[in-house]
């Protein structure tokens, strides 16, 4: 889990946000979907062939891929 900085959107809300990500495994009929307005895609990857993704979400997979049991928690 990764907490990013405080932001103010253009509406002068302010937000915080937190980056979880999970590892989870799927029965092979299992279809993703997207399950709130905010999110347009959901889709699975194989572990080791993700698709290209931006530095912080890199980094939060490799973290994930550790397999360690603790929780970590990072600023």
């Amino acid at each position: 889990m990764r907490s990013l900085p405080p932001v103010i959107h253009p509406s002068g809300d302010h937000a915080q946000y937190l980056d979880l990500c999970f590892l989870c495994e799927a029965d092979d009929e299992a279809e993703p979907y997207p399950a709130d307005g905010e999110n347009s895609e959901a889709r699975w990857f194989p572990i080791d062939a993700p698709p290209p993704m931006n530095e912080r979400f890199t980094a939060q997979l490799a973290l994930a891929r550790e397999d360690r049991p603790e929780a970590r928690f990072r600023r």
